[in-house]
């Protein structure tokens, strides 16, 4: 992804939300924006998905909330960040 743009650049360039983002594994080369896939963030990625798709889902779930929301939940490996998130529902 382009930091570039539009909808990525309100987000990269707001200071919390890039440590948020470099802490799941995001980094910068250039204008590009890129993920660090290591086990262990690709496990952070998947939880911080099932908690934000559950934050929004309290505002008003929809069936397609319910179809990502439950893929995320079932992609996500057992054990590390993920046990936190069980708990948090």
């Amino acid at each position: 992804m382009k930091t570039s743009d539009f909808v990525l650049r309100s987000l990269w360039y707001c200071p919390e939300l890039q440590r948020f983002l470099a802490s799941l594994g995001f980094y910068e080369v250039e204008q590009s924006l890129l993920f660090n896939k290591t086990e262990g963030n690709q496990i952070l990625l998947k939880s911080t998905l099932v908690v934000v798709s559950t934050m929004l889902g309290k505002l008003g779930a929809t069936s397609e909330y319910t179809a990502t929301h439950a893929l995320l939940k079932s992609t996500a490996t057992d054990g590390g960040p993920r046990s936190a998130v069980v708990y948090m529902y």
